[in-house]
């Protein structure tokens, strides 16, 4: 359960993330061998603002079709229901290991592997003591067993958000200001979108018949029922960021028009 739910929580960060934030730290790198440090700084905020309107618009989508989206990736009717809290509880940490991405990989950029290294070792660290905690939880009956693989999950997520937060005090020491303000205010930005995003995903997964409708029979109707649910809530998300006038929807657009043949 908790592979299959892995599978589906990758998805969204190795195309997006990986695809989208590998040519940023190719400009990071350059900016930083040639002792740039403010283009680095804007380049940080710059790449992490991109990302994160992608990434949230991913987890939206996902968390609204995790049932559908669990689905594609199991035998059965239950082990799609045990896989997807594990899942929710994956997504957690989908927005940190987002903005890590950058931030370890500006460390690189400065030839420093050591302290990637050290916040690594921390964030393993608190893997294994969520791990064990849920086990000592479900040893002494506190937690059902079909919530255990889900704690796995939580700490998981939590230890990846506690390592960000570390990771991003550690740059912020080594190169100054991040501009933080301005990408926590596009974070708040695109949560706000997202919310209701997500409402109307989950809105569109009942009128197909919910738990019992049609999106749970097989995995092909999972993965069309999770194409329906990511389509309104992109469609929405988009929608409300347009009426707050985000910058960031220009710069997306541009960089998806990129893809496009004869681009």
């Amino acid at each position: 359960v908790m592979a299959n739910a892995w599978l589906v929580f990758m998805l969204p960060y190795s195309v997006i993330v990986l695809s989208i934030g590998t040519p940023y730290f190719t400009q990071i790198s350059e900016h930083a061998a040639a002792g740039r440090d403010d283009e680095v700084r804007a380049d940080i905020s710059r790449s992490i603002r991109t990302l994160v309107f992608f990434i949230i618009a991913a987890i939206a989508a996902v968390a609204a079709a995790a049932l559908p989206a669990s689905r594609v990736f199991t035998r059965s009717i239950d082990e799609t229901f045990q896989a997807a809290p594990v899942l929710i509880a994956y997504l957690i940490g989908l927005l940190p290991l987002t903005i890590l991405f950058i931030v370890q990989r500006t460390f690189y950029a400065y030839d420093d592997t050591r302290t990637p290294f050290w916040f690594t070792i921390f964030q393993c660290t608190l893997v294994v003591g969520t791990a064990l905690l849920a086990s000592f939880l479900y040893t002494a009956d506190v937690l059902p067993a079909s919530l255990l693989a889900a704690a796995v999950a939580l700490g998981q997520s939590i230890a990846s958000t506690a390592q960000t937060l570390l990771a991003i005090w550690l740059l912020h020491r080594k190169i100054g200001g991040l501009q933080i303000a301005s990408w926590m205010l596009s974070i708040g930005r695109f949560a706000l979108a997202a919310i209701p995003a997500g409402a109307a995903g989950w809105g569109v997964f009942l009128l197909m018949g919910g738990d019992d409708g049609w999106t749970l029979r097989s995995q092909l109707f999972g993965a069309l029922g999770t194409c329906i649910i990511g389509i309104a809530v992109v469609a929405v998300y988009i929608g409300i960021l347009a009426l707050l006038r985000a910058p960031e929807l220009k710069v997306a657009g541009s960089m998806l028009r990129r893809f496009l043949p004869g681009r």
